[in-house]
């Protein structure tokens, strides 16, 4: 496809993977330059990646595109360089998420892949090889939230023994996307799943007073499709399977329920029901300091 040539104060260039410019004809990895040019991510090691400087352009951003320079002087591109998708309208890169699962302590290696219709309910699910199993997952999405922007955050994260692999020895992306779908829908386990402990019992009303975490728990249950007694005062609602746009329908549920103001920002800051309720508690003893009834 054809994208014509630069706009005033940016400049672009085809490089090979050593940043060198290449000629006429030959295709390599479209870099931008110039005045557009971002400070970076908030991972440095990121930001490292992505960003480099040149002998004759200064600073400039590695796209992830393929392209070369027609001889006409106008730039074509031709595909992605990276695993770069779109989800509900949010670029991601999913090797950016990848790097930094892998930069975890306890991670080996990471898959990330996008399960579902992108345009709605598609989720962005990451499997992670780990001998840590599911203690891991809340950590590591802490550090994914700490690191990556939030369109990048993983909806799912499941540890597993082993990746499975295509017949030149490659991570099969194929294999995982068809197992985070099945897990999706509970029809099938995950290719080398790390074993599963035993069910626990089911978690005892969380002592808040107002009965606030065991009414989140039945809305964490109903929004991600599973049963309240699959749902502890701890379950985290985005490394479960929950997304920003499913928050969203979520704090206006929990707002219309209650009465107290819930943005999306408390879903993110607090995204389990003993967490939320803590934010739901304080609104109420406001409200009664203030004379107000609820």
């Amino acid at each position: 496809m054809g994208i014509g040539v630069p706009i005033a104060n940016t400049t672009v260039f085809v490089a090979d993977p050593d940043g060198r410019e290449l000629p006429l004809g030959l295709r390599g990895e479209l870099c931008v330059a110039g005045a557009g040019v971002g400070i970076g991510y908030r991972d440095e090691r990121l930001t490292a990646d992505r960003f480099r400087e040149h002998p004759r352009f200064g600073r400039y951003y590695r796209t992830g595109d393929l392209a070369k320079w027609r001889h006409d002087g106008t730039l074509e591109i031709l595909g992605r360089a990276d695993r770069q998708v779109k989800l509900r309208g949010n670029r991601i890169e999913l090797g950016e998420v990848e790097s930094a699962a892998a930069a975890f302590p306890g991670v080996t290696a990471a898959a990330a892949v996008i399960a579902g219709d992108p345009t709605a309910d598609g989720r962005l699910t990451l499997f992670v090889l780990t001998a840590q199993g599911e203690e891991i997952v809340p950590k590591l999405w802490e550090h994914a939230r700490a690191v990556l922007p939030a369109s990048f955050v993983p909806n799912d994260v499941v540890p597993v023994d082993s990746l499975p692999t295509t017949p030149n020895g490659k991570t099969d992306y194929r294999a995982l996307t068809e197992a985070a779908l099945a897990r999706g829908t509970r029809r099938a386990p995950v290719p080398g799943a790390a074993a599963a402990a035993a069910p626990a019992a089911a978690p005892a009303p969380a002592p808040d007073g107002d009965g606030f975490v065991e009414a989140l728990r039945e809305l964490w249950a109903e929004f991600l499709k599973t049963t309240a007694d699959q749902v502890t005062p701890d379950t985290n609602f985005f490394s479960s399977g929950g997304h920003s746009l499913l928050a969203a329908r979520l704090a206006r549920r929990v707002e219309k329920s209650t009465g107290a103001a819930v943005r999306l920002a408390d879903i993110f800051n607090a995204p389990t029901p003993a967490g939320l309720a803590v934010h739901l508690a304080a609104h109420r003893a406001a409200r009664a300091t203030s004379g107000e009834t609820t």
